[in-house]
């Protein structure tokens, strides 16, 4: 099937179609606000890369090319003692330390066939273009904040973790990495065990003892017992340039209509402190609380379903475009800095295919891209833990129960 050929002096050339494309996808996808691109410097031997301090970290330049992989550089929590007194602090300053993610990466695509000559008689390729680009735009902004999220709770996209046959890279033999601070209310933390399936397993069976009591609910209470683990895990807050610093805290519809129903959080909402609005990080945020500032979501937050006898947990639906899930036990994310690791091959990008000597056209979108959770094993050779220090997982008893 022949590519369909775009003329130099088109207004609706392809080129202007994918840098329209890449900006209005970004736009409308939730995660952009918590986005910030590495800095390249130097040239050869002597490149380095460095963060940006955002909680999701994108990097475009591969460390070689033609790989399937990136290395994302991260900077870890200073853990030094300090030098006391009037001991030489140079030459003993701490080493910044940067640790590098591995991110794969892939290639994820969807189109739209449009129909023949005669249904398109009075269609101009331009008018035909502005017709489908929203929608296609749409799915991909909504496509990155599925696999975002998957990306918190599994360790990668599903386009990374799925088997090769279905066009995945079957990273980890498709076992899940659950996120190693896992929290569930009533309960606290999960214990971690650097065995993915054990983990998984001791997972499950935390999950399955949230119940439909008001323990389990998400609360105010549990707000106040994450805000003391979130400092203990040393998750850095976030911070506007007016100088106020937030945890961002994704949360469900269903946890938000319990939080919502809890007399401390409306009294707090009305005797809630001034924050700098006018920032278009808060844009869609529910209220704040104890450091903490609320976005409710459904398609960024799923629900979990624990196995029992199998020792596994499915997390969200496989395909939330098409159906929410509706599991009873929700799990919301709470991040920092240097949450997500995001390598980007490629922008998106549109293409289009004409059929049957082009009288029938379709029209694709792509975009090579992957996602990784930012966080390193405690040893490369025997690992007994998983240093986290970026992201939680706080899982409640929020069922869909219309009251």
């Amino acid at each position: 099937m022949a590519l369909t050929t775009w003329a130099r002096t088109e207004e609706a050339n392809i080129g202007l179609l994918n840098e329209k494309l890449k900006r209005e996808m970004y736009n409308k996808t939730f995660w952009a606000r918590f986005a910030g691109f590495t800095k390249i410097s130097g040239e050869g031997k002597d490149q380095t890369a460095m963060p940006s301090g955002m909680p999701i970290e994108i990097m475009r330049d591969f460390v070689k090319q033609g790989m399937d992989h990136m290395l994302v550089p991260l900077l870890r929590n200073l853990t030094g003692a300090g030098i006391m007194g009037d001991k030489q602090l140079e030459g003993n300053e701490e080493q910044l330390d940067i640790y590098y993610n591995k991110v794969y990466i892939n290639q994820i695509r969807n189109g739209v066939k449009l129909g023949g000559r005669m249904s398109q008689q009075r269609l101009k390729s331009l008018q035909i273009e502005k017709e489908r680009q929203p929608l296609l735009s749409d799915w991909l902004a909504n496509w990155n904040e599925i696999q975002i999220a998957r990306t918190f709770y599994e360790g990668w996209d599903a386009h990374i973790s799925a088997a090769t046959t279905s066009g995945g890279v079957y990273i980890n033999s498709g076992q899940k990495r659950c996120h190693p601070n896992f929290f569930t209310a009533g309960s606290g933390q999960s214990t971690y065990n650097a065995t993915d399936a054990t983990y998984e397993g001791t997972l499950d069976d935390d999950l399955s003892n949230l119940t439909n009591t008001a323990s389990d609910y998400f609360t105010v209470s549990l707000i106040e017992a994450m805000r003391v683990e979130v400092q203990k895990l040393k998750i850095l807050p976030m911070e506007t340039d007016s100088g106020y610093q937030f945890w961002p805290w994704l949360i469900h519809a269903n946890q938000a209509r319990q939080l919502r129903a809890d007399t401390d959080w409306k009294a707090a909402q009305r005797d809630v402190g001034p924050r700098d609005m006018t920032n278009p990080i808060f844009r869609g945020s529910m209220g704040a609380y104890g450091g903490f500032v609320f976005y409710e979501r459904l398609l960024g937050v799923f629900g979990a379903e624990p196995a029992g006898t199998s020792s596994t947990v499915t997390f969200g639906a496989t395909n939330p475009l098409t159906g929410m899930d509706t599991y009873a036990r929700k799990c919301s994310i709470i991040f920092g800095k240097g949450a997500i690791a995001r390598g980007v091959a490629e922008d998106p990008f549109f293409e289009r295919e004409g059929y049957d000597y082009n009288n029938v056209q379709g029209i694709g979108v792509g975009q090579i891209v992957g996602d990784a959770r930012g966080e390193y094993k405690d040893s490369t050779t025997s690992p007994t833990g998983v240093i986290n220090e970026t992201s939680c997982i706080v899982a409640t008893y929020s069922d869909n129960a219309f009251v």
